[in-house]
């Protein structure tokens, strides 16, 4: 979820940095809701309660946050292996493993170094006894984690050394790339996606020195194998990694010289004609207008894809019953499989019509993606999903019972009400914090890993 990999062309994929934005926002509304509700788990219809319109396809992107990752996996999957293959497609064989090499020596503390700086906030906010307040009300079955899911504020040691100790043990074991994951630390158990991306970038590193020599072709068929291998290796995390790096490199292939068909202006002569002229654009705009209904129909299905309920193999949700028998046996987290393929469709989708130069007009997602609040939660998102978590157990989850406590929540209104003013408040707050742990600690650690990286590395 750091970002992190070369520089790219802003104006052609500034559209992932919105993305991952707005993900991050989906992240926040999934870590908030359910704490509340079982309906962000579960699909629309599968029994009497569950009949909320929240629940359909495509509103349940709004707050689904396992699909959320599964979009933050295949953008890293991309952005940390497009300078590379930029480097090896242009036959800079040795400029690309020297720029792996450094991303090798950078990853763990671009994603790790910010990790322990909050968790260690956590620590010392546990300490200061501020995640008490909420403790007694969180111990409370029935008016909080109602779903398949449950978290329990940090505790309170009797001393700073027993606290300390606690907080070395959690982030030992998120920062072991063995540790078969999934680890919830009781830091943030949030942070459990860190682990399975540090692991996840090692191995896409190591594939990429290994196909390296290999012609372009080859290496966007092998990487499409890779992470077909995963699917059968039961890790749901490979895919999204590996079909991302083959999107980047298709992307890069299907823009270099000599991989596209070049159109060539056709000049027509003055016998032709209006009536020519006219007959031959007619003729131009069936195979556009086919293409563009093709690509509405995929997106339809990547958003159908995604939009799969988290509980949705236990229990089955109308619309959705027939994707389980696709569902691999031996997978675990099968959940996880129909929306990385939804997620993988919808960035190979985006990433179609990425190239300004492709369109005189760009396209209502790319220019939803590249508006001004997208790209500042684009800015902003790692700092957001580190700090959210903490800020709703110090406080967060108890402002719709302080308001339900005066108001009341008989009626649907006032329960909305304190949902909605304890939703407001702890997203302006995470916000807020977010960013200013973006600029204040997350922009300082990037400075220190150059410093580490100049004192470390040998001058070329």
């Amino acid at each position: 979820m750091a970002q992190d990999g070369g520089p790219r062309k802003a104006e052609a994929t500034a559209w992932m940095d919105g993305l991952r934005g707005l993900a991050a926002i989906g992240v926040f509304n999934y870590h908030y809701f359910f704490a509340f509700t079982d309906a962000v788990v579960t699909g629309y219809g599968i029994d009497k309660k569950h009949h909320s319109f929240i629940q359909l396809p495509p509103l349940r992107l709004l707050y689904d946050g396992v699909t959320c990752v599964s979009i933050f996996f295949v953008i890293a999957g991309y952005v940390c292996s497009v300078r590379a293959l930029k480097l090896m497609t242009s036959h800079q064989t040795d400029k690309a493993l020297r720029g792996l090499m450094t991303s090798v020596f950078r990853r763990f503390f671009r994603l790790y170094m910010p990790v322990f700086c909050v968790t260690l906030m956590s620590a010392t906010l546990a300490q200061l006894g501020v995640f008490e307040i909420l403790r007694p009300m969180m111990k409370q079955k029935k008016i909080f984690f109602p779903g398949a899911f449950s978290e329990v504020n940090l505790g309170r040691f009797e001393n700073v050394g027993g606290q300390l100790k606690f907080w070395l043990s959690e982030m030992s074991t998120l920062s072991n790339p063995w540790y078969p994951g999934p680890f919830y630390p009781v830091h943030d158990p949030h942070l459990w996606t860190i682990q399975f991306e540090f692991r996840m970038s090692m191995h896409l590193y190591i594939a990429l020195v290994g196909l390296a020599m290999c012609k372009s072709s080859v290496r966007l068929v092998l990487l499409v194998v890779i992470g077909f291998l995963y699917v059968f290796w039961g890790r749901w995390e490979g895919p999204p990694f590996f079909f991302g790096a083959a999107i980047a490199q298709w992307d890069i292939m299907r823009q270099g010289e000599g991989y596209l068909p070049q159109r060539q202006p056709q000049v027509s002569s003055p016998e032709k004609g209006m009536a020519g002229r006219t007959h031959e654009s007619q003729r131009s705009l069936r195979p556009q207008f086919i293409w563009r209904v093709c690509r509405w129909l995929m997106y339809a299905l990547a958003l159908y894809l995604m939009t799969f309920p988290v509980t949705g193999c236990k229990k089955p949700a109308p619309g959705y019953i027939w994707m389980n028998n696709l569902i691999p046996s031996w997978a675990k987290r099968k959940e996880k499989f129909p929306k990385s393929i939804g997620a993988i469709l919808l960035i190979l989708l985006l990433t179609t019509t990425s190239d300004p130069a492709s369109s005189s007009q760009p396209s209502l997602w790319h220019r939803v993606l590249t508006s001004r609040v997208a790209l500042y939660f684009g800015r902003i998102m790692f700092g957001l999903y580190l700090v959210h978590g903490p800020l709703l157990h110090a406080f967060g989850y108890g402002i719709p019972h302080w308001v339900w406590g005066v108001i009341g929540k008989d009626s649907s209104f006032t329960y909305g009400v304190g949902f909605t003013v304890g939703w407001a408040i702890s997203l302006l707050v995470s916000v807020f914090v977010g960013d200013l742990f973006t600029r204040v600690v997350d922009a300082r650690c990037a400075r220190l890993i150059k410093l580490l990286e100049k004192i470390c590395f040998v001058s070329s």
